[in-house]
């Protein structure tokens, strides 16, 4: 939504409270769908990626998907997340078949750049001061890096976490041995290390750059807004937990994802 129609939509909505009405202008941005009086818009072709405008079957779908949102604001991150898989299955196949471990650590990578892409994109219009309200932080490191920091980003990513595993009592518990390390680590490369780097010698921000490129367009035929992208991830992750149930641990991935997606969710540059 344009800044203009989000101002209108609060006015119509007559929140007194400024803070109310920060948080919702933010989620305008975030996850329009959360805030009371939004309606999904209908796609037009020329809203989809250049390279799939001629596709009729690609333009039938996404009208479908379109028109299902109302019903589950989140059927175009489930879409996207079955693509995602199989992307990836086809990409990290060997003569030995697929590594669930590093499936799931690149998952995991994956939906924490996501997160932290939505976050910034949506607060692209924000004050700092605002974003401090919002709980959104961002840090500096002597070295120029910077890293985004707040409750609100251990929020959203442990609703990617409840969302992976299907498991609304998550616990933030599970994530403070990680957010310890991460936060004593911030501006060195140790940040990068995990308990996982010996079994996968790839790190989660390489991860995140070796298949973000080729799996945005499904993000981009299916998704509408920023939340959507890192749910999408989220899906797919739990997609990989269930259908290897019998073989792989659900508590071995589920750390293998928080080891990989925390990282990626709090480092912007």
């Amino acid at each position: 939504m344009d800044e203009k129609n989000i101002e209108k939509l609060l006015d119509a909505l007559d929140i007194g409270n400024a803070d109310y009405r920060l948080n919702a202008r933010f989620m305008l941005h975030y996850a329009p769908f959360t805030v009371k009086g939004f309606t999904f818009p209908e796609r037009g072709i020329d809203d989809l990626p250049v390279e799939e405008k001629a596709a009729e079957n690609i333009i039938s779908f996404v009208r479908q998907l379109d028109k299902d949102r109302a019903k589950d604001p989140y059927i175009g991150a489930k879409a996207a997340s079955d693509m995602i898989c199989d992307k990836l299955i086809d990409s990290l196949k060997t003569d030995k078949g697929v590594d669930l471990r590093v499936m799931l650590a690149a998952i995991g990578a994956l939906g924490g750049y996501e997160l932290i892409r939505g976050i910034t994109t949506a607060a692209g219009g924000f004050t700092y001061e605002e974003l401090f309200k919002l709980n959104i932080m961002i840090a500096e490191t002597t070295d120029g890096g910077k890293y985004l920091m707040g409750d609100f980003v251990g929020n959203q990513f442990r609703s990617f976490c409840m969302t992976a595993a299907q498991d609304n009592n998550f616990s933030v518990e599970n994530l403070l041995p990680i957010s310890k390390y991460c936060a004593g680590k911030i501006g060195s490369e140790d940040y990068w290390k995990s308990p996982y780097s010996e079994i996968i010698a790839v790190d989660a921000k390489s991860l995140a750059e070796q298949f973000e490129e080729k799996l945005r367009i499904f993000l981009d035929i299916c998704t509408l807004y920023p939340v959507e992208r890192m749910m999408a991830y989220a899906f797919a992750a739990n997609r990989v937990i269930t259908q290897t149930s019998d073989q792989f641990p659900k508590e071995t991935a589920m750390s293998l994802l928080a080891e990989f997606g925390w990282r990626t969710s709090h480092f912007i540059a």
